[in-house]
């Protein structure tokens, strides 16, 4: 099996199973971590059968022209170990994702979300956007590079499922994901 590989950040997926989600009451927070036992048992069973598994989740809600500590540029997670997440996106109008480069001689700094989860953030001006994709229903998404999203006109709600390897619960490496999810990955 080739994994089909077009970039090291986004890849929309067309999964034979669907997302069920259970939201989560947002009223006092756009970002929460999204209990795995909210996730639809068939597609638990289909992320096992091709050996992998959630470790966590979360949910995002960003309201029209809002602000959120996910919105500014970041990385996930304050650790070296890599990140790929799942993501489900459901927003009534355009909403993009974007990557970035961090300039030479730029630094990141940590920081701590409202769901108190570490993750690195920069300045705006210390990075370079190289790539920017509509985030579907499902997407690949790497964490573990620098990204934000635009704002948006209509509430985006973002259901964002950590993905494991089902054995261990270590997290892949993008590689991995690309490999694993390869059969799944839309060509655009």
């Amino acid at each position: 099996m080739q994994a089909k590989k077009h970039n090291q950040y986004h890849h929309r997926l067309n999964l034979p199973v669907e997302f069920v989600p259970q939201p989560l009451d947002m009223s006092d927070g756009y970002h929460k971590i999204y209990p795995v036992d909210r996730v639809n048992k068939n597609l638990l069973e289909f992320f096992n059968s091709l050996g992998c598994d959630i470790g966590h989740g979360e949910q995002f809600l960003l309201q029209p022209n809002g602000m959120a500590d996910y919105h500014i540029i970041h990385i996930d997670n304050d650790d070296d170990l890599p990140l790929v997440k799942i993501n489900y996106v459901y927003c009534d109008t355009p909403h993009v994702m974007n990557w970035y480069e961090l300039r030479e001689g730029a630094k990141l700094k940590k920081a701590q979300s409202s769901a108190n989860t570490n993750y690195f953030t920069c300045d705006p001006h210390d990075v370079e956007k190289v790539f920017s994709a509509t985030v579907g229903q499902p997407s690949l998404v790497n964490v573990k590079k620098l990204h934000d999203v635009s704002t948006v006109s209509s509430p985006r709600t973002c259901y964002s499922l950590v993905v494991v390897e089902n054995e261990t619960l270590r997290r892949l490496t993008w590689e991995e994901a690309e490999f694993i999810f390869s059969d799944y990955i839309l060509d655009y």
